[in-house]
């Protein structure tokens, strides 16, 4: 039973990032000047949320029942008339996913259950592409 706890608060804990970095491109999204910018992150917030339902089926598959979640709302206030440059959206980006990678390797090598180890390992390989995608973006604009 206490390993159950263990595994569903990890998955908990997980689910509450992925709703943070939903908040987070989606408002980076609205702040970004550039369209194409605003489409990547939006791309992006849609991603977090695809981690976010698979982590809660996870939770679900232990027995565990869902704490009702009021999310929906992003309440991140920014200083009216603020903007930011992709570039600069873009390498906060980055070190989000980084981190987002690193939490999951922590996950994978904190948990025995081989099925939620490969359910960690897959979402740690989305966070890195997602990083790399990031990194190839801020490149290509670096060098104009």
């Amino acid at each position: 039973m206490a390993n159950v706890e263990k595994v569903a608060n990890i998955l908990e804990t997980a689910v509450e990032k992925e709703i943070e970095a939903y908040r987070f491109y989606s408002t980076v999204a609205e702040l970004i000047s550039d369209e194409k910018g605003r489409d990547v992150f939006r791309q992006l917030a849609n991603d977090e949320i695809k981690h976010r339902n698979r982590l809660e089926l996870e939770i679900m598959k232990i027995g565990k029942v869902l704490k009702p979640r009021e999310d929906v709302d992003i309440d991140i206030e920014v200083e009216s008339g603020f903007k930011l440059s992709y570039k600069e959206a873009l390498i906060m980006a980055i070190q989000k996913e980084d981190a987002a990678f690193q939490l999951y390797i922590e996950y994978v090598i904190a948990t025995s259950d081989l099925e939620l180890r490969e359910v960690f390992m897959r979402l740690a390989e989305e966070e890195v592409k997602h990083k790399v995608k990031f990194e190839i973006e801020y490149n290509r604009l670096a060098v104009k």
